[in-house]
């Protein structure tokens, strides 16, 4: 004998409906899946972005800090080169002073001198006739 089992009245509704129930599960899985995977990959582009913010923010404080580090160098070196001018200035300003008291005492002795040498170039430039009481040439024009 040979049987054939038909489903009951409803049954093949039934099982259709248990079919359909389990694909909605299925795909509430796979929804489910696919958010948690959507909100790991947020997650992992959020980090980075902030490691990549991070690290331009570091580029750029480095490039300020460099930046800083050559302007305080160039100040340092302009602050030397004007305490060397004016240290310069006043070795000047000394000699200079030195000079002229060197030479006011060349004009006082010039003046007391037997010789009365009316015009007198400063002895410095001529040291082979320093002490020896001659006149040298004539070509500064006389003391006021």
């Amino acid at each position: 004998m040979v049987t054939q089992a038909f489903p009951l009245w409803g049954k093949q509704n039934l099982r259709r409906e248990a079919a359909l129930a389990d694909l909605d599960a299925i795909r509430g899985r796979e929804r489910a899946a696919r958010d948690a995977l959507d909100e790991r990959i947020k997650g992992a582009f959020a980090q980075y972005y902030v490691a990549s913010r991070a690290l331009a923010v570091n580029r750029e404080v480095i490039a300020v800090t460099r930046g800083m580090r050559a302007a305080a160098k160039r100040t340092m070196q302009l602050d030397k080169a004007i305490r060397q001018r004016s240290s310069r200035r006043s070795e000047r300003k000394t000699a200079v002073e030195i000079e002229a008291a060197r030479l006011e005492g060349d004009r006082a002795a010039a003046g007391n001198s037997s010789t009365h040498c009316s015009r007198v170039l400063p002895m410095r430039h001529w040291p082979n006739l320093r002490g020896s009481g001659a006149c040298p040439p004539r070509i500064l024009p006389p003391p006021p």
